[in-house]
């Protein structure tokens, strides 16, 4: 699934801003607080090959509060059979009333396109240690995925669950770049549950 790259612009006048690429995607991004950079981490990180990602997507007019307005999504999420367009704001902001309204009207806007209007949290994205691992593993995804070192890594190993040094010591036994580990784990080759801490990760193969 491809979308074709539109021209990003910054929303706000105020505030900072981030910068973020995608060299699998071959696609840039302005994120413009530091829990939209977190999200869009998050959305890449989980990104399947028949899926398809991308930040502030077409925008729509809505005649909310009964004047035209426009809307752009903070992103895009693309699915074989589902589109999520998402909106990220921090928990108290969408317990206010004016944002319930908003809400609402957005959800049955986006469902008589066939698409999904939902709302990412903090409470969504920073769970446990998830957002520190993703932080840590994100550069990894600037390299192909290794198939054939972790296919001889992983070669003669039972499914026990391995932490990440027992793995560095596996590699090396088999002369096989140590690097490669991590970049097993960041294209997911491995299993394991990225919000526990990360001396405390256990990996499955």
């Amino acid at each position: 699934m491809s979308i074709s790259p539109r021209q990003q612009v910054k929303q706000r006048f105020t505030g900072s801003s981030f910068f973020g690429f995608s060299k699998g995607l071959n696609r840039s991004s302005i994120l413009e607080s530091k829990l939209e950079l977190e999200y869009y981490a998050l959305r890449l990180f989980f990104l399947n090959k028949d899926e398809d990602f991308i930040t502030q997507p077409d925008h729509v007019v809505h005649h909310l509060y009964g004047r035209p307005n426009r809307y752009t999504p903070d992103g895009a999420l693309y699915l074989p059979t589902t589109v999520y367009k998402e909106e990220v704001k921090y928990f108290d902001v969408t317990l206010k009333t004016e944002f319930i309204e908003k809400k609402e009207y957005l959800t049955e806007l986006y469902a008589t396109k066939n698409e999904v209007f939902r709302v990412i949290t903090e409470e969504d994205i920073r769970v446990g240690h998830r957002v520190d691992n993703i932080a840590r593993l994100s550069p990894s995804l600037h390299h192909p995925a290794p198939i054939k070192a972790f296919k001889e890594l992983t070669e003669g190993l039972d499914n026990k669950g391995y932490d990440f040094l027992e793995l560095i010591e596996i590699a090396r036994d088999k002369k096989i770049d140590s690097l490669l580990v991590q970049r097993s784990i960041a294209h997911r080759l491995f299993t394991c549950d990225l919000t526990q801490k990360w001396k405390d990760l256990v990996f499955f193969v």
